[in-house]
This record gives structure tokens, sequence and C-alpha cells, in this order.
């Protein structure tokens, strides 16, 4: 399962952190468009940032 916190607001978007995936070297984050629709290109984008496999993620929905 996935464990992202919100952090913050950036404009239109939002910072994510995965602590159970972060070390002390190393965050895992994302940011995340506040839009209504994301195009397939922005998800993976926003997965590949996140370190999750899309077919991971599919299995979520």
């Amino acid at each position: 399962m996935f464990a992202f916190q919100r952090r913050h607001q950036t404009g239109k978007c939002d910072c994510l952190k995965d602590r159970s995936l972060s070390t002390a070297r190393c965050e895992v984050g994302t940011l995340v468009p506040l839009h209504n629709e994301l195009k397939i290109g922005t998800l993976r984008s926003v997965l590949k940032l996140a370190k999750i496999d899309p077919e991971d993620f599919a299995r979520y929905l």
C-alpha cells in the first residue's frame, strides 16, 4: 500500500512525501497537479517520481 502524505501545496500542485520509502539520504516524493483530469503522460511522470510501478498502481484502481 502507498503511504504518501501531503506536505504542502505549490501553486496548482500538491507535494507528497512517503516516509516509509524515504531514507536519511533520499526522500521519496512527487508533485501531483490539481486538475480534474490528468493526461496519461503526466500520470506516468507522477508515478515515476514516486517510484511506483504503473502495474502496481493499476491494481489499486
